[in-house]
């Protein structure tokens, strides 16, 4: 199988907001240095206990034939 999935996660603190976040710079430099083609995104959220909202994406995506990751 030549798909790969990449993980990324954060637990963001109380009373801030997803869009205050670093995670998007941290994808958008991981997608600017990995060569290939997405397959497909996912996400989700969830409460934790007295810690704020925690947020999983996961892409999948096609390295291209050089294996870069």
């Amino acid at each position: 199988m030549k798909e790969r999935v990449k993980f990324f996660t954060h637990i963001s603190g109380q009373g801030s907001t997803v869009a205050d976040t670093e995670l998007e710079g941290i994808i958008n430099e991981w997608l600017a240095s990995t060569e290939g083609k997405i397959a497909s995104i996912t996400q989700s959220e969830s409460n934790r206990d007295s810690r704020g909202q925690h947020i999983t994406v996961c892409v999948w995506y096609r390295p291209d034939e050089a294996g870069s990751s």
